[in-house]
């Protein structure tokens, strides 16, 4: 890999917006004794921007909430010499404690405070900041900064360097024993978890717009919420009162690559001679500073950065598929011991007679239509190629596209007033190779075409009311938008193309007839024809207002947030499809080799069409999901002494769970299920026979509202029978969710600090595949058949059929941790700072997934011929 980088200027420096940190200390004379009255101003070496304070009674001073940055902090009073220290660095929830000795003197006189060490961490949260300095030194795989998460202790899980460029995970992190879905990813304070995901981020960041990337892990205080885990808040850059900018272009192409060890082992002249085609770019720009106009001098600053991929490889996998003879029924290969597939002889017996089929090959007669076009579907094996029992190599393109806009905005109205505005926008396209992509991947059928425009924004009024009162104001908004297609730029998506064509149990409303089903034989690679199209799009809207109080060695915190966030979800449905079930609306066939009344051969089941299970979905549901959450919390940093810190609080979350804006989903409940008019299964074809088939189903409040009532199924009595005005998100609301936090932070001396913390903590549960109850039936309604015939595996249609649901605990608990830690913290020599923390964590109420109605091992076998 090559690269050019132009550097323009040196890199600019940040503000944070709603992340915010604090500068204390006490000033004493030459005796120890404290000093009232003197004078402290730091200024922002970035904007220039001041802030001054007077010591109290007892020689205390505090700044806080100081944008992170750097400071040059000047102390005076008449009769002493004037202190001043430079290049004082700020993190975002950084809490630094300086403390200054006056020399009596003239005031014209100036002491300057140089080669000090770095302060130690006063605070009581376990945290680590990860600055810009360090960030553009370190190299990120496809420039994705999200792996620097793993630099601070405690943090396990995920690869620093692992993330592409496209990865829009979230880094796949356990924090102190978190689970991955229980960290929160902020930029600037805007939440930029997915709704419909708590395991992706809405829009990978710009490595060039970053100033600072905060990991707090346990014990924060209670401004922070909204997970049980830890949170990774980014930090944007702001301009300053220079101009600074940086360019970069990356370039690699298949001329700097080797073939892969795969390639050189295929027969094909088009993997083994070289390298598969590939391009990367990788190319960008930053550039911040004043705006001009001398009404805006020193008020108004902008930061801007852009960057864009341009990404084209040619992937190559390989795969075990049937052989030309097995396409016809001819198994007769499978009789020598030293067969490819299996290493050992193979003989398929006849389900008439029990008896093996003479030369294991299957009369015509018994072979199935649409049995023999899905092994079809499969590429053909590749002569000359065997790998283990893979025996088909072949190759697929991948391109993709990938856009970062940033803008940002400081303005400040007076000295009392500053206005921060950032805008990020973020776009990916791709066209994957295989479906699945892997590991391990499948072929290049129904290939998922993606397009991700997201988007973060804030925007912040910071008033200082008066000397010791400062207020807040944020508004924040993401949007994550995924519009997911199936690639029909050729006919490799289509199930006609080989002749399938078994007639759907849900015939009606399909959004690809002609797509390909999901065809899984044991011992064979699996054919995916995936669970799209689908698309989603989750808007999270925040406003937060907080207020900062500083009276004596007090500075107090109280503030409140209010989230409205939902997502408008056409994608209702478990993208990892569960055993028996599907993911795909055009089926999903499983031939398993223990099939009653089968062959004893999966594969040879295949080509007479006898599946162990089938499930389809049948139209597709849209729900708008919504919610409002608030919390308000109080929290107190409190210096009874210049060497000790305690501080406390507690949060308090009102969070009802996500509803259907118009009443359209549906849950199991036991309490509406009725024995007496239970469904009556036929054990041997499965279908219903009587009762009530929606036995059990419940659907919320007392009716469809909105939209909800031009559904089909509006009119049905059936189920407008089933509202029986329950919750409209089914499980309750809690209003005793409370989270005290305590901590303490000693100075032993001043190389050394010790802190102990415990807390509370809880996690709010967003949407994902386990509770989007809106595709359950009768909105979404999904059927599974057991031992059934390829050629028409839902045969007498799905009106008698049992329904495959979801459902939800009535009484579901928020996640709830409980953290506690010691540690020491002590300066080493040569600048090197050593932090010593033991973390306890207990978790409760975590969520599972679970099959209630498992058949117990040995169920099938003891009943034959259900």
């Amino acid at each position: 890999m090559w690269a050019l980088v132009l550097l323009l200027a040196s890199a600019a420096p940040a503000i944070a917006q709603f992340d915010r940190g604090a500068i204390s200390g006490t000033i004493k004379d030459e005796q120890g004794g404290v000093i009232p009255g003197v004078t402290v101003t730091a200024t922002n070496t970035q904007t220039q921007q001041l802030r001054s304070t007077i010591t109290d009674g007892t020689g205390f001073y505090t700044f806080p909430n100081l944008l992170p940055g750097q400071y040059d902090l000047l102390v005076e009073l008449q009769g002493f010499k004037k202190i001043s220290r430079q290049n004082v660095p700020l993190d975002a929830n950084g809490a630094i404690t300086l403390d200054f000795a006056l020399q009596t003197g003239v005031l014209s006189e100036e002491v300057f405070v140089t080669a000090v060490s770095p302060p130690l961490q006063t605070d009581v949260a376990l945290r680590k900041t990860v600055e810009a300095k360090d960030i553009e030194q370190l190299s990120f795989s496809g420039r994705n900064p999200i792996g620097v998460v793993s630099l601070k202790a405690g943090v396990v899980g995920g690869n620093f360097n692992s993330r592409g460029f496209s990865d829009l995970g979230n880094g796949g992190f356990n924090i102190n024993g978190s689970r991955t879905d229980e960290n929160n990813i902020t930029i600037d304070g805007a939440t930029a978890i997915r709704t419909r995901s708590a395991n992706a981020i809405v829009g990978i960041q710009n490595v060039d717009a970053i100033q600072e990337v905060q990991i707090l892990t346990a014990n924060y205080m209670p401004e922070y919420g909204r997970v049980s885990g830890g949170q990774i808040r980014f930090v944007t850059k702001s301009g300053s009162s220079h101009y600074s900018g940086s360019g970069s272009y990356f370039l690699r192409d298949d001329k700097l690559q080797a073939n892969t060890w795969a390639r050189n082992r295929s027969p094909n002249a088009t993997e083994n001679s070289g390298p598969a085609p590939f391009n990367y770019k990788q190319y960008g720009f930053a550039l911040g500073g004043p705006v001009p106009g001398s009404i805006f001098t020193n008020r108004l600053f902008f930061f801007a950065a852009q960057e864009w991929v341009n990404y084209f490889a040619v992937v190559t996998n390989s795969a075990t598929v049937p052989s030309a003879a097995m396409r016809i029924g001819d198994f007769s290969e499978l009789l020598n011991p030293a067969n490819s597939y299996f290493g050992r002889a193979i003989t398929i017996n006849n389900p008439l007679t029990g008896q093996p089929f003479p030369g294991n090959i299957i009369p015509a007669s018994q072979l199935s239509a649409n049995g023999l076009a899905m092994l079809n579907v499969f590429p053909l094996a590749t002569p000359g190629y065997q790998q283990g029992t893979n025996n088909a190599i072949f190759s697929s393109e991948n391109p993709q596209d990938q856009r970062k806009d940033n803008i940002r905005f400081d303005y400040r109205l007076n000295n009392s007033n500053q206005v921060t505005f950032r805008y990020s926008k973020y776009n990916w396209t791709a066209i994957d190779p295989f479906r699945p992509v892997g590991p391990p991947a499948g072929f290049p059928f129904a290939r998922t075409d993606w397009d991700r425009p997201n988007s973060t924004q804030t925007v912040s009024w910071t008033s200082t009311i008066r000397n010791n009162l400062i207020n807040e104001v944020t508004y924040t908004h993401s949007l994550d938008q995924v519009f997911i297609n199936v690639f029909t730029g050729n006919d490799l998506y289509k199930r006609s193309r080989t002749g399938i064509n078994y007639p759907y149990i849900f015939p009606a409303n399909k959004e690809i007839a002609d797509k390909i089903p999901t065809i899984s034989i044991a011992n064979f690679t699996e054919i995916d024809g995936g669970p799209y199209p689908s698309s989603s799009q989750g808007p999270i809207h925040t406003i937060s207002d907080a207020a900062t109080l500083v009276k004596g060695r007090h500075t107090f915190k109280a503030g409140a947030v209010v989230e409205y966030s939902g997502e408008d979800d056409f994608d209702q449905i478990n993208v990892q499809a569960i055993p028996g079930s599907t993911n795909n609306q055009n089926g999903r066939f499983e031939f398993l080799d223990n099939r009653s009344g089968g062959t004893g051969l999966a594969v040879a089941n295949v080509a007479m069409g006898l599946f162990s299970n089938y499930a389809e979905i049948g139209q597709r549901a849209f729900t708008q999901w919504r919610s409002v959450a608030t919390d308000v919390f109080v929290q107190d940093s409190w210096k009874p002494a210049s060497n000790l810190t305690i501080e406390g609080g507690v949060r308090w979350v009102y969070w009802p769970p996500y509803h259907s804006t118009t009443n359209n989903i549906a849950n199991f409940e036991p309490q509406f299920y009725n024995r007496a008019t239970a469904a009556i299964i036929d054990p041997a074809t499965g279908r219903i026979t009587g009762g009530n088939r929606y036995d059990g189903i419940v659907l919320p409040g007392s009716g469809f509202e909105g939209d909800g009532q031009n559904l089909a199924v509006a009119r049905d009595p059936a189920v407008l029978a089933l509202f029986q005005n329950q919750p409209v998100g089914f499980s309750k609301t809690y209003a005793n969710a409370f989270e005290p936090r305590l901590g303490l932070a000693y100075s032993m001396n001043e190389k050394t600090i010790l802190r102990a913390s415990a807390g509370v903590f809880h996690n709010r549960v967003t949407l994902n595949d386990s509770s989007l109850l809106g595709g359950n039936p009768p909105f979404q309604p999904q059927v599974s058949v057991s031992n059934g015939s390829a050629d028409n595996p839902g045969a007498g249609g799905a009106a008698n059929l049992p329904f495959s649901m979801t459902a939800q605990d009535v009484e579901f608990k928020h996640p709830t941790s409980y953290m506690w830690a010691t540690g020491v913290q002590r300066e080493m020599p040569f600048g090197f700072v050593l932090d010593v923390t033991y973390v306890g964590r207990l978790g409760r109420y975590l969520q599972r997934e679970r099959n209630i109605n498992q058949l117990l091992p040995g169920t099938l076998q003891a009943n034959p011929g259900v």
